[in-house]
């Protein structure tokens, strides 16, 4: 039976979050601002976003850093387990062979 459930050890856990957008076949359209009608910039998002989460969804690189902080929480507490998704009822999420991509998509499922 293929292993669909992991619980990691503080010591594999991940270090970089994966960003699609340099793996997707063209770029996702500019998300335009509702006011203007143009792509959206950095500076228009900063009054309801973090400086830092702006720059990961502006980021061009397929690995980005995950900030100590945040490393820190998931050593204390990891908000839910890895399982790797096959189910033909989410097939969006369903293997990286839907997604188009080589890397191993694991998605956190939460039960409350």
């Amino acid at each position: 039976m293929e292993r669909t459930k992991f619980i990691l050890d503080e010591k594999d856990m991940p270090t970089s979050w994966y960003n699609i957008l340099p793996d997707l076949p063209e770029p996702l359209p500019a998300v335009l601002h509702p006011g203007r009608g143009d792509a959206v910039t950095p500076d228009d998002l900063a009054p309801l976003f973090p400086m830092g989460l702006i720059m990961q969804e502006f980021s061009p690189d397929r690995w980005i850093d995950i900030p100590e902080e945040i490393l820190a929480v998931y050593r204390t507490w990891r908000p839910t387990t890895l399982c790797k998704s096959k189910s033909p009822l989410l097939p969006r999420m369903s293997s990286r062979r839907h997604a188009g991509t080589k890397e191993r998509m694991c998605s956190g499922f939460s039960r409350r």
